[in-house]
């Protein structure tokens, strides 16, 4: 089945796949700094320890960039001429983080867990912060996926340090591919709320008539 056949058969959710598809345009405009590579070795201990990648103060990763991009994100949405009622809320929660100091640090403090942040728009925040955090994670995720085999000595699989350096060379990049998913770059931060792996209309909460 295709996307149009589907939402034929499920109007409701045009409204969702619609915004969506506004996400990952304007997404894709942004300039994106990505993440350099941690600091593998020093998040060898966390890592036995079972602390979540995001979470290891020794990985070294500062994550205030991708909160950033993912208040950037936020404001070209909220100033752009969509209509209806998921553009009313993207701009109230704009509006929201504007009037708050620091924004990109209470962005990052929410999607790694801390509800004392959580705006009035939790789940619209969870989408489009970890929409914008996948992509300035997304050579960390294809490294991180080979760390069991850096361990192991397994021949011919780069370590993360060598993905990490593969992927900033690759002349293609396609958010098609895999490496751009909600999904893996929340499970660094061991979040049960990983956007990709649900639908659009669960990762909002929303159930309108």
């Amino acid at each position: 089945m295709t996307p149009d056949s589907w939402l034929e058969a499920h109007p409701y959710l045009r409204p969702l796949a619609d915004f969506a598809a506004e996400v990952d345009r304007t997404t894709c405009a942004l300039e994106i700094v990505r993440a350099p590579a941690p600091a593998w070795a020093d998040y060898h201990a966390d890592f036995l320890a079972g602390v979540t990648l995001l979470h290891s103060a020794d990985a070294g990763i500062d994550l205030e960039p991708g909160g950033r991009t993912a208040a950037a994100l936020i404001e070209k949405l909220a100033v752009a001429r969509s209509s209806g009622w998921l553009a009313a809320e993207t701009r109230s929660l704009h509006a929201e983080l504007q009037r708050q100091p620091h924004a990109e640090r209470r962005i990052v403090d929410f999607l790694l867990g801390d509800e004392s942040t959580a705006p009035s728009f939790p789940g619209l925040l969870r989408y489009l912060g970890w929409t914008a955090m996948a992509r300035f994670l997304a050579p960390v995720v294809l490294a991180f996926r080979t760390c069991a085999t850096r361990s192991n000595g397994s021949a011919g699989i780069a370590r993360p340090a060598d993905r990490h350096r593969q992927w900033h060379s690759s002349p293609v990049k396609s958010p098609g591919a895999g490496v751009y998913c909600r999904a893996d770059a929340a499970e660094l931060a061991g979040t049960s709320r990983a956007p990709a792996a649900r639908s659009v209309d669960a990762t909002l909460n929303v159930s309108r008539a």
